[in-house]
């Protein structure tokens, strides 16, 4: 699924919400409760080759699914608040 389904539909709020993200993907609390909620851990390429492994087999992408999924449920909230649907 693209990220961008996974981000509010208001120009302004989509703003906020990757401040909001980036944030959470680089706070140690965050990071400690969603690998509690989900079970998943992701340690960071150490080199290009491990990148491309990540890369090829999907692993990169299936933590960010997952950690945004788990971002929008316990930090965000409703996406829509705003525009209110």
């Amino acid at each position: 699924m693209p990220i961008e389904d996974l981000a509010p539909a208001c120009p302004l709020m989509r703003i906020a919400w990757i401040d909001a993200l980036h944030w959470a993907m680089k706070d140690e609390n965050c990071i400690d409760s969603f690998t509690h909620a989900t079970g998943m851990k992701y340690s960071p390429p150490r080199n290009g080759f491990e990148a491309m492994i990540d890369d090829a087999t999907g692993h990169s992408a299936a933590f960010v699914e997952a950690f945004v999924k788990w971002f929008n449920e316990s930090v965000w909230g409703d996406l829509n608040i705003e525009s209110g649907q």
